[in-house]
């Protein structure tokens, strides 16, 4: 019975997404797992501090086995990426650590008050959120973004999440996600400079509760440094009742929404494809998507419905940075 045991501990490390190299030091390291973790519990909150009493096969099984961690918003940089090098991180903003079709992936996100801005996620409050942070997972996990491009071509594909409140409440009332997909195309050489040719694929989904309809919302892409504008369009790739308006302006783009129909639970959205050159890819490029309306309806009786606008506190901006010398990097901003 031991020895099965240990043959499936074996078995599930050799699977995880580990290089082979770590793998093996961690399985020749032999150490007692499950000390610290009780895998009877699906959600674990952690802190930088919490982290220096786990070990990565402590960790790393946990998540294999369905667990998730939620990492607290002041989670140092190099512990993060030390534990999860092939995930995202983003300063300032919590994130879920997930397993995946034998992969571990990231969501980040942030909890809201309608009408005060952002939720001060904690150990100690954590648990009342719990079920809206996991439809975010599985939300995420269902999502089958099957892209035209060979994958060695994008530069990033980067997502946030943001799941909005009623005023001093735990009462969901909506969530969006912005995501942003960039893709090199071609590039040229032109008096001993690399012109880049990409496209933007910048995508907003909007998902009401039950009890509420978007009637309305608006986004802005921005390309404020090394990026010439070419050509755009908008894409309706979830929901037909919604009418699109788009603006172009040097290097802004905005495109405004009008949901035509009541949507109660219906999931609305849009995808923005841009096509730019860059001046020179050695350079740094920028890339910003930002929620800037969002307008809600609930379900109540004509003279008694109410209309709800997110505040300036609400409505977050994912912004990505890259050049050909390496870098690649994301903040999220209001």
């Amino acid at each position: 019975m031991k020895k099965l045991f240990n043959l499936i501990i074996v078995s599930l490390y050799l699977f995880a997404p580990l290089n082979n190299e770590k793998t093996h030091q961690i399985l020749r390291e032999n150490k007692k797992i499950f000390k610290s973790i009780n895998l009877e519990e699906k959600i674990h909150y952690l802190t930088t501090n919490d982290y220096s009493n786990l070990n990565e096969s402590e960790i790393y099984y946990f998540l294999i086995n369905g667990g998730i961690i939620i990492n607290d918003k002041s989670i140092d940089k190099h512990i993060y990426e030390s534990f999860f090098s092939d995930c995202k991180f983003i300063e300032g903003y919590n994130s879920c650590i997930y397993f995946d079709n034998n992969r571990y992936n990231a969501l980040h996100f942030s909890l809201n008050d309608y009408n005060y801005g952002e939720i001060e996620l904690s150990n100690q409050n954590y648990t009342s959120f719990i079920g809206d942070i996991i439809d975010e997972v599985e939300i995420q996990k269902s999502e089958n973004d099957v892209s035209t491009y060979d994958t060695s071509l994008e530069i990033c594909n980067n997502k946030t999440t943001h799941i909005v409140y009623k005023s001093n409440s735990t009462i969901k009332m909506c969530s969006y996600s912005i995501s942003i997909q960039i893709v090199k195309n071609s590039s040229q050489v032109l008096n001993n400079i690399e012109i880049g040719n990409y496209t933007a694929r910048s995508s907003i989904s909007l998902l009401p509760e039950s009890s509420y309809s978007i009637t309305d919302y608006s986004i802005e892409c921005t390309f404020p440094n090394n990026l010439t504008y070419l050509s755009s369009s908008t894409n309706n790739n979830i929901n037909n009742n919604q009418v699109f308006n788009e603006a172009i302006s040097d290097t802004t783009i905005n495109i405004e929404c009008d949901v035509s129909s009541n949507n109660y639970g219906i999931q609305m959205g849009l995808s923005e494809n841009i096509i730019f050159n860059s001046i020179n890819d050695i350079n740094t490029s920028i890339f910003s998507t930002k929620l800037t309306s969002l307008k809600l309806k609930d379900n109540g009786w004509w003279l008694l419905q109410k209309k709800f606008t997110i505040t300036d506190e609400n409505k977050y901006k994912l912004t990505v940075y890259w050049n050909k010398n390496g870098l690649i990097d994301q903040e999220v901003s209001n």
